[in-house]
């Protein structure tokens, strides 16, 4: 049993070009996921938590736990490689009896999503995080499930979901029996995420491996006191996908997903030592984020990788994106601005601008307006800009910009 989860774990699949898969959607933290047209908008992890490839089995682990096992073993103290009760969470439990009981790490605790118990969390980072019973619920009854004993000619089996191209599809599911009637056609260039049917773990053993699948969710069952031992999973086998809870030490497969609402812009620097950037993070889809420049002095601010000249800019969050400052050298730092005869200088907490005759903004490196003056002056005048703390200041005159270093 251990022999075929090594051979099946992604050691020999270089042997085979990889089926480019047109279904990613999207990354959260360097991790692919795909839009499934779920009605919760959830969206889900193309591989298993450790796993490379959409067919690789990936790590195994016991529900509310972040290590895992994995083949081939680099460091058995990095390593679980015993799944019982002996040696799960801290080891106080020893029995089902004493889960629910003070005994229990997680007791009180019904959801593990997103906490430091979460698997996919711990080892995916970012807004990933086990789905819960819920979420798997809505996974069975909203797509198409299709059985397959070779997943891309990779010789895995496994269940292929599918989003459906047709309402009357969802729910619906092609075992290994292969009757099922569909409205839509349905094929790998088709929008999906495959569940290789890893089996699991217990004790020292690799059970129904390439036969059955178990994927955690992040609930607990609450049924009654009787099952606290338990959490619920998807399973399945080649007749059927379903619900089902199982002994929380044991090592079963995770699945990550995203929330529809997260979003990461990442902002970054063409050149570290010409400048630094801010405005990076998670947002609400639809929110707005601003981003800003600060470069160094003798360095000046050119434009966004999008063609943007903006400093700081805003943008409205849709999706991941990615937005790189371009810095480039400049002698003095305020060419551009000295150029049209204009004076930006400092005394003490206040920034001095002469010789200006269009409308000036004065923002901080959050891109937070700190000062502000709409008129255009003809001739002239000096205007002053007081500034709550030291830093550098984006002085915005016109539709030219200059960094501003307070200290």
């Amino acid at each position: 049993m251990m022999l075929a989860a090594m051979l099946t774990n992604g050691w020999a699949q270089d042997l085979i070009t990889p089926h480019q898969d047109n279904s990613v959607s999207g990354t959260e933290n360097g991790h692919a996921w795909v839009d499934l047209g779920l009605p919760s908008g959830l969206k889900w992890a193309t591989c298993n938590v450790g796993a490379e490839n959409p067919w690789d089995y990936g790590d195994y682990f016991a529900w509310g736990e972040t290590i895992y096992f994995s083949m081939p073993l680099n460091d058995m103290a990095y390593h679980k490689y015993v799944y019982n009760w002996s040696t799960y969470l801290d080891s106080r439990i020893t029995c089902t009896e004493d889960c629910g009981t003070e005994k229990d790490l997680l007791r009180g605790i019904d959801d593990i999503k997103g906490t430091q118990y979460d698997a996919a969390r711990a080892n995916m980072g970012g807004s990933w995080r086990m789905p819960t019973l819920k979420e798997i619920h809505e996974l069975v009854h909203e797509c198409y499930w299709e059985w397959t004993s070779s997943y891309n000619v990779k010789g895995l089996a496994g269940y292929i979901v599918y989003k459906v191209k047709d309402a009357s599809d969802k729910g619906k599911e092609k075992n290994s029996d292969g009757s099922v009637t569909t409205v839509g056609s349905y094929s790998l260039s088709d929008t999906h995420i495959f569940l290789p049917a890893a089996g699991f773990r217990y004790e020292f053993e690799f059970l129904y491996v390439g036969t059955l699948g178990g994927y955690w969710s992040s609930s607990l069952n609450t049924d009654s006191q009787n099952y606290v031992w338990t959490a619920w999973r998807i399973t399945f086998g080649p007749d059927h996908p379903g619900l089902g809870s199982y002994d929380r030490c044991s090592g079963q497969c995770v699945r990550g997903v995203v929330d529809p609402s997260v979003c990461t812009i990442t902002v970054t620097s063409n050149n570290s030592q010409y400048g630094t950037v801010s405005g990076g993070g998670l947002y609400a889809a639809n929110s707005t984020a601003t981003l800003s420049a600060m470069p160094y002095e003798d360095y000046k601010f050119v434009q966004w990788s999008d063609g943007n000249k903006e400093n700081p800019r805003q943008i409205v969050v849709m999706s991941d994106m990615t937005y790189t400052a371009v810095f480039e050298e400049d002698a003095d730092g305020i060419a551009d601005i000295i150029a049209a005869g204009i004076n930006i200088y400092t005394a003490g907490k206040t920034i001095i601008v002469e010789n200006a005759t269009e409308a000036i903004t004065v923002s901080d490196a959050l891109g937070r307006l700190v000062g502000k003056d709409d008129a255009q002056i003809v001739p002239a005048e000096t205007r002053k800009f007081p500034v709550p703390s030291s830093g550098v200041y984006v002085v915005k005159i016109g539709n030219r910009a200059a960094s501003v270093l307070v200290r």
